[in-house]
């Protein structure tokens, strides 16, 4: 959220930002198949980002290069290319990334309608996610620093697209 008010208040010059909260990514997406019914053709150059679970303890900037169980996609090579690019030249963001085969995200909803998709998610670099589903993931053990290193590693990426 504090990425989408960054850039309300300092709108990027060529490229708009649309911020979706989707909410129910794990019974199948229906928020971002929703959005995709009713506004796809309002954006014929939509590309996405999606963000999952960047705050766990133990986290850096991780993006998926392969996602999706039953049906892997590939994300957007224009995204993973810019992506590099940004790991190349931020080091201090500590990214690194990954398959993620384990589960599916909304961008694995959108890859598998065509829209240009990567996701970040919050994987540790041995590919767990910290506390997920379990009693222990609480507002206490979210790690601000992934967040942080995340939002500024993604608008890197959005302040380089065409």
């Amino acid at each position: 959220m504090s990425l989408a008010e960054r850039l309300a208040k300092s709108p990027l010059q060529n490229v708009e930002v649309l911020a979706l909260c989707s909410g129910c990514e794990e019974v199948g997406a229906h928020r971002v198949l929703d959005f995709l019914k009713r506004h796809k053709s309002e954006f014929p150059d939509l590309t996405a980002i999606n963000l999952d679970n960047v705050g766990g303890k133990g986290v850096g900037v991780c993006y998926i290069t392969l996602e999706g169980m039953l049906v892997p996609c590939q994300p957007s090579p224009e995204l993973v290319n810019l992506a590099d690019q940004v790991r190349a030249e931020r080091h201090d963001l500590g990214a690194y990334s990954t398959p993620f085969t384990t589960l599916g995200t909304d961008a694995t909803c959108l890859m598998l309608h065509k829209v240009p998709s990567m996701s970040f998610v919050g994987l540790t670099p041995d590919g767990l996610l910290p506390d997920w589903h379990q009693v222990t993931d609480t507002f206490e053990r979210v790690d601000a620093t992934p967040i942080e290193h995340t939002e500024e590693f993604v608008l890197e990426m959005l302040r380089r697209l065409k």
